[in-house]
């Protein structure tokens, strides 16, 4: 029950189920290796379990540095067809909307230069996410912004399956890793308390 499922496994699996599927069996496991770790006092056993734990994030970091997806090159919405210059257009609009501090230009700039070329095939991951979580922060303001960002939900549901499966795996590797810090933070404020105690 410990042993934390190589997420190599897991990445193979997630072609065989929805992306639905995968969350509930992650959780599952999420909640299974939750109940396991409630159980454990030994510091030495919860070290063990951390370092699992640690070795699960590095190996799906490995993982998810050569993941990338198909950008589709055009959506039909509204019955108009949009091509992926014209989707892009939209997204750095939107992007471009942000205020972020000093530290954040670079990444930004970056990103929007992905998205100003359009001879692009390939999103990493990374791209992906941070477009996603950029256009998620927006506010949007009138029948134009809330029709181009309709369209830019419209054109990224091509990728919606393969990126929840894999935001899926990150998270419950994430949670897994929670649950023992927890556990290691429950159990040394009680062995601090019980010393304490004792003077």
């Amino acid at each position: 029950m410990s042993d934390i499922k190589p997420l190599n496994a897991a990445a193979a699996e997630k072609k065989e189920e929805t992306a639905m599927e995968q969350a509930q069996r992650l959780q599952k496991e999420v909640d299974d290796y939750k109940e396991y770790v409630d159980t454990l006092d030994d510091p030495k056993v919860l070290e063990e379990e951390e370092k699992k734990c640690i070795a699960a994030l590095e190996e799906f970091d490995k993982y998810i540095k050569t993941v990338t997806y198909d950008i589709p090159e055009g959506v039909v919405f509204e019955g108009k067809r949009y091509s992926r210059s014209d989707v892009a257009g939209k997204i750095l609009y939107f992007i471009g909307k942000n205020e972020v501090a000093w530290q954040y230009t670079l990444g930004l700039y970056q990103l929007c230069q992905f998205w100003k070329n359009t001879a692009e095939t390939k999103l990493t991951y990374g791209q992906l996410d941070s477009t996603l979580r950029l256009l998620e922060q927006q506010k949007f303001h009138g029948y134009e912004e809330w029709r181009d960002i309709l369209l830019v939900n419209e054109y990224m549901k091509a990728l919606h399956e393969a990126y929840t499966k894999d935001l899926a795996l990150q998270i419950a590797a994430s949670q897994k890793h929670n649950a023992v810090l927890e556990r290691i933070d429950l159990t040394s404020k009680v062995t601090t308390e019980g010393d304490h105690k004792d003077e």
